[in-house]
């Protein structure tokens, strides 16, 4: 199986996948941007691209944030 995730945990789940597509965390001091779902998205399109060209099934992990807070 080709395996890949867009997410932001990172150490705790990134060996269990062969491509692991980390975007940037968001804090709680606003130094960084939210994470959102239109980001996770649009990386998700360029690993699902990436999926269909390998030779085996593939198994994509998407983390959306938006449901979590903050509630914007």
């Amino acid at each position: 199986w080709f395996t890949a995730a867009v997410d932001n945990i990172g150490r705790w789940i990134t060996p269990a996948f062969a491509r692991y597509e980390m975007y940037p965390r968001w804090d709680h001091q606003g130094n960084l941007p939210w994470r959102n779902g239109e980001e996770v998205t649009r990386r998700a399109l360029a690993l699902l691209k990436e999926a269909a060209a390998q030779p085996e099934p593939f198994f994509l992990f998407l983390h959306y944030w938006d449901p979590h807070t903050p509630y914007l």
